[in-house]
């Protein structure tokens, strides 16, 4: 998703996460519902400004296992709103934000898991096109707020 303003990613982050919560899988109480601070996980897995793959997976594991053993319902799926690749963007590593979503479609391949990714449309503006494409081609869908 590319938004312009606070408003449009707060109504479509809330649509997104209201339809996993309203499906039973999620809640915090139950320990369903996980926050982490996108900017912390990014450090654990950098390695001299590269996106390291094995750092990366193995804590998406942990916490996409953690999330679906919480979650109830015949065939629980894990809902995750990520913002690690637009942080990237921002940094203008626009390698590892493209690297970050290849390594999701992976985690999508491995598990039941939904991912939006939320791009503020300020960090596209003056990038070549070509490498909002490449963005853009690692999702299944992409919608602009």
């Amino acid at each position: 998703m590319f938004y312009s303003n606070d408003r449009q990613l707060l109504d479509r982050a809330s649509q997104f996460i209201g339809v996993a919560l309203n499906a039973g899988n999620g809640r915090s109480g139950a320990g369903r519902y996980i926050a982490v601070d996108a900017a912390d996980t990014l450090s654990s897995c950098m390695v001299n400004g590269v996106l390291d793959s094995d750092r990366f997976l193995q804590s998406f594991d942990n916490l996409i296992f953690q999330a679906a053993n919480a979650a109830q319902g015949e065939h629980p799926r894990v809902a995750v709103f990520g913002e690690c690749a637009d942080l990237l963007w921002k940094q203008g590593n626009i390698e590892a934000a493209i690297q970050d979503e290849k390594l999701c479609n992976q985690l999508c391949k491995r598990y039941d898991v939904n991912i939006l990714c939320a791009y503020s449309r300020d960090n596209v503006e003056g990038v070549l096109d070509e490498e909002v494409s490449q963005i853009c081609a690692e999702h299944s869908a992409v919608c602009s707020a």
